[in-house]
């Protein structure tokens, strides 16, 4: 496998007679805590966006999944003045793993329930795209700032059971029911530019896709114009 730099990998591994133990190249925080403590601009978005699907870009055409991509292990180096991050690394890759793998094929539960793509929660097959949708996940998070998590559940001991719930009958009446009600409103058709800049809500819109065959790769995204452009913020402020 070929390895980027922005990938964060064991630095060193020293063999003593004692059991072996793994360096790991040290960094300030991650993105998480610093997202929580001030909100990111959007030029930071853009950059660590850049620099975490430069990595998944080497991962998956190496044909591996990350499998558990979210801010907690996406880590970087403090900065000053202008510029507030001077290293951003993908960290934790003990969960990585081959697309071709059982794990991968038997569609085993992977990563964080409030990161974990649609196709990763209900059991079928996943591959490299359940890492672009947490990806996604991780940008929006971003951009919110201040502590948001979109899917971050009110009450972590409730249990989630989807295949029960998408064959029990009752849930498949509500479904009619939603349906008929008439035509499906478009992803984030309230979100206004005060809450995401529509050129930033257009990105994710691009990612954000249920069926992992109609997200873009991260070699895809990498070449997207929204990198390039530089509309004004209309955030509103925290």
């Amino acid at each position: 496998m070929s390895f980027g730099p922005t990938l964060l990998l064991p630095h060193e591994i020293d063999e003593p007679e004692d059991p072996p133990f793994i360096v790991l190249k040290y960094l300030d925080s991650d993105l998480r805590t610093e997202s929580d403590r001030q909100r990111l601009s959007r030029p930071e978005i853009k950059e660590v966006a850049k620099c975490v699907l430069e990595a998944l870009r080497t991962l998956h055409q190496d044909g591996m999944v990350h499998t558990d991509i979210k801010l907690d292990n996406i880590f970087v180096n403090l900065g000053q003045s202008d510029q507030r991050f001077t290293a951003i690394r993908v960290g934790d890759c003990g969960g990585v793993v081959s697309k071709d793998s059982k794990f991968a094929l038997e569609g085993h539960l992977i990563g964080a329930s409030f990161t974990r793509s649609p196709e990763a929660q209900l059991g079928p097959p996943w591959g490299p795209a359940t890492d672009i949708w947490s990806f996604g996940n991780a940008v929006l998070t971003l951009l919110y700032g201040g502590g948001f998590h979109l899917f971050n559940p009110a009450n972590e001991g409730i249990k989630v059971r989807p295949r029960r719930q998408m064959a029990d009958e009752n849930a498949s009446n509500v479904v009619e029911f939603i349906h008929s009600m008439g035509p499906p409103t478009k992803p984030f058709y309230l979100v206004t530019g005060r809450e995401i800049p529509p050129a930033d809500r257009d990105f994710v819109l691009k990612i954000m896709k249920l069926d992992p065959r109609d997200r873009p790769t991260a070699e895809q995204l990498l070449e997207d114009e929204w990198f390039d452009e530089e509309s004004e913020d209309t955030r509103a402020p925290l």
